[in-house]
């Protein structure tokens, strides 16, 4: 067992260190169990607006939820939004051995957390990237579905021969649902398009499917 004075100043070196990963989109969330080991949790959002019902989601927080005196995991904690649909972060635990570490030098002690929670922060950063681009995948390609039903209902229109040339401007105006900073479908010199903002809130960047990429 390590030596209870240790305990503290152990914990104290993995929470600083844990701490230097902390961002404005990355949650550091550590848990310290009666077995002489800590926990270190890094989590954080993929994306920031709901698969569901598109409304922005609040910054990640803990997603494991472990026993404190033995370190079971017990579950998760609810990632539920209020539209009903799960939006869990992307998250990777991290157990550390207190007894291992009471047995290094002071100096090791920090190479070796160190290591590890920078080779940890690597993968989740490969996660969040990973997720980030299969929701932008999922948005492209609906948008793509709306632009193809858009460009059916463009065809419907051009084809009536019982609407005349200004009705069928104003028919083809009702269509455009994406005005301004509202995604949606629109037409730009002519030619339909559909868009959506990149599912990340620091990211000014959109998402556009064009008659071209159907």
């Amino acid at each position: 067992m390590t030596p209870v004075g240790t305990i503290p100043d152990l914990i104290d070196t993995i929470e600083h260190i844990a701490d230097e990963h902390r961002t404005d989109r990355r949650c550091v969330t550590t848990i310290s169990t009666g077995l002489d080991t800590l926990y270190v949790e890094l989590s954080e959002r993929a994306f920031d607006i709901c698969t569901r019902c598109g409304q922005n989601l609040p910054p990640a927080g803990p997603v494991a939820w472990l026993d404190e005196r033995t370190g079971a995991h017990q579950g998760d904690y609810d990632q539920q939004h209020g539209c009903g649909e799960w939006n869990s972060p992307e998250s990777l635990l991290i157990k550390i051995d207190l007894d291992t570490l009471a047995d290094m030098d002071e100096g090791d002690v920090d190479t070796t957390v160190r290591d590890r929670l920078t080779a940890a922060a690597s993968k989740l950063d490969g996660a969040v990237a990973a997720a980030t681009a299969a929701e932008t995948a999922r948005i492209r390609a609906d948008l793509a579905n709306d632009l193809r039903a858009t460009l059916s209902q463009v065809a419907d229109i051009s084809a009536d021969t019982s609407l005349t040339a200004e009705e069928k401007a104003e028919a083809f105006a009702d269509l455009e649902d994406g005005a301004g900073e509202d995604p949606g479908v629109y037409r730009d010199g002519g030619q339909w398009q559909a868009w959506a903002w990149v599912p990340r809130r620091e990211s000014c960047e959109s998402i556009i499917v064009t008659e071209c990429d159907l």
